[in-house]
């Protein structure tokens, strides 16, 4: 309560606190009864009342008071308070222990006489073991590297001699080093035991390499050597083997690189299908020309069967000099202007009649057979969109008839329901839905959005399948369209040019009649008319008109965009 009352107050006055009890036993009582508990609010809560203590307290309150004790006390009489001091570590909210034991220590390290600077010690560490645990202070002496302080914390707790004494007498043995390593390495420090290790090498150098696979320290470890040193080599083969482990080739073979292992890096680079490193790695290891051109043809299949084609391509171009299997790689990847552009390099004109010419005509037949079954399946849907929409508005009409009274009711206990649903509650309500897992979710999706005719939510599917549709299959052709319509206006392909362009713009203005359609300025009524028949209380406001939605359906609010360049179009091909 003397801190909690006006905290503020209490910190800005400690140095009269401690010189009006002037005692380290009732210091070392004030101190034994901190806590983090605000006692303003717990047990005198009935003697204060709105916001308890008159100042605000910091949020490590009891940290902050230990600190601006001990300030105080070593100010005043470090010797006479000296429990004191020792009490402001242990009751820290983390009781920090190795200071504890260093101000013990020094009590070794000052006094003269060596009889009484040893009572003194073993009177604190008796002192400090009442308020700590044995086996914990034991630890924590230990770390501390100090083995006579070990043993003088055990003999004061009365510790059975069989528990310690052949441990820290075979330590005693130890060289310094590799004694720190070792008791680093019985509390789990296992990064300062790499360090201590690192010292002992190279006679420990098998320990070291163990310890670092064992706990997977190789960049620490690394770290700690000339990066010229045989350490250093050995230890990145470890961790580049590691890192290939964790399918981490590329890093792995760069690590090699660091310490000029280019043979195992070319391997790795070769696995990741990274093809300038290969060469590099090739010129670095002076290849002889058949090695060489076995490996750029190996690297080149894998680029293209991967569907890196240009890379594969440039290999073939100019490493391997084939001229025509570049060409034929740039068409299998419909790179149709870049496959031109070798063609003209080389002067292989005959290819464009080989290669180029039959695989564009096939490409772009490919392509408007594709436009046609999508322009079919969104006029299928529009028209089937309008019927439900004709239907929502005959059966809304039929109920009006039936009870007027009905629909204003279902209104107006859904609008209940939307008013008394918070914000928090809306984003508690989808956070709920993002946690299932994505299995319930795909399963969820397929059962509501169902295509089949007169299915429960086959508007919403309609309007799945409109965004899919427009954006992700027309749209999604547009690049390729455009590099075929270039190629053809180089290869003067006017017929086959102005067919696609045509094709693919009708298509285009179709896609958006169709968004235009669904997405009307009449879909909120129509969807509100079919969630009253369905009886839906899943509602959102969209320009103050009620929207059933599914959680999956959020998406859908929004119509989509079909936002094409012009600049895709050739003028030579326009009708």
């Amino acid at each position: 309560i003397i801190v909690d009352h006006d905290p503020m107050k209490f910190l800005n006055n400690v140095d009269q606190f401690v010189d009006q009890l002037n005692s380290a036993d009732s210091i070392n009582l004030f101190l034994s009864d901190l806590s983090a508990d605000d006692t303003t609010k717990l047990l005198y809560s009935e003697f204060y009342s709105g916001d308890s203590s008159l100042s605000e307290a910091p949020e490590d309150k009891v940290d902050v008071v230990n600190n601006n004790i001990r300030e105080v006390l070593k100010a005043r009489d470090a010797d006479k308070f000296f429990t004191s001091l020792l009490m402001t570590h242990i009751k820290q909210s983390k009781p920090d222990l190795e200071s504890v034991l260093v101000i013990i220590n020094t009590l070794k390290l000052n006094d003269d006489v060596k009889e009484e600077a040893k009572s003194r010690w073993i009177e604190a560490i008796k002192f400090v073991l009442l308020l700590v645990d044995i086996n914990e202070l034991y630890l924590v002496a230990m770390g501390t590297y100090d083995l006579e302080l070990c043993i003088m914390v055990a003999e004061c707790s009365n510790m059975d001699p069989g528990d310690y004494l052949q441990e820290l007498n075979g330590l005693m043995e130890l060289k310094v080093n590799y004694r720190r390593y070792k008791i680093d390495y019985k509390l789990e420090l296992f990064e300062k035991a790499l360090i201590n290790l690192s010292k002992c090498v190279p006679e420990h150098f098998d320990e070291l390499i163990k310890l670092t696979v064992d706990k997977k320290l190789y960049r620490e470890c690394l770290s700690l050597f000339n990066i010229n040193s045989e350490q250093y080599v050995a230890i990145s083969c470890l961790y580049a083997q590691y890192l290939e482990d964790c399918n981490r080739i590329w890093e792995a073979a760069s690590v090699l690189m660091t310490v000029k292992d280019s043979e195992k890096a070319l391997v790795l680079f070769e696995k990741c299908l990274d093809s300038r490193m290969c060469l590099v790695c090739s010129h670095m290891l002076k290849l002889d020309p058949t090695s060489r051109l076995s490996m750029v043809q190996r690297l080149a299949d894998k680029l293209a069967s991967a569907g890196k084609h240009n890379i594969s391509a440039e290999l073939y171009e100019i490493e391997l000099q084939d001229y025509e299997t570049a060409v034929e790689v740039l068409v299998r990847g419909h790179l149709w202007n870049s496959a031109y552009c070798v063609i003209l390099k080389y002067g292989r004109f005959d290819l464009i009649e080989t290669h180029l010419k039959p695989e564009m005509s096939s490409a772009c037949e490919t392509i408007e057979n594709t436009l046609v079954i999508e322009v079919e399946t969104m006029k299928k849907h529009a028209l089937r969109f309008k019927q439900i929409a004709e239907e929502s508005v005959v059966l809304s009409d039929d109920d009006e008839a039936v009870n007027p009274h009905a629909t204003h009711d279902q209104f107006s206990d859904t609008s209940s329901l939307v008013s008394g649903a918070t914000t928090s509650s809306m984003k508690s309500f989808r956070s709920r839905i993002s946690g299932n897992s994505q299995r319930t979710q795909r399963k969820a999706q397929r059962k509501q959005h169902s295509l089949k005719e007169g299915s429960t939510n086959e508007h919403l599917a309609i309007m799945a399948a409109a965004l899919k549709i427009s954006v992700d299959k027309v749209c999604g052709l547009g690049l390729e369209i455009s590099e075929l319509l270039r190629c053809a206006l180089q290869l003067c392909l006017t017929g086959l040019g102005k067919q696609l362009q045509l094709h693919y713009s009708n298509s285009l203005q179709l896609a958006r009649g169709f968004i235009t359609e669904v997405w009307s300025t009449d879909m909120w009524s129509i969807l509100e008319r079919i969630a009253d028949r369905q009886g839906s209380h899943t509602f959102v406001k969209e320009s103050e008109t009620r929207l059933p939605l599914g959680n999956q359906d959020y998406g859908l609010l929004a119509p989509p965009t079909i936002s094409q360049s012009p600049l895709w179009k050739i003028h030579l091909f326009e009708s």
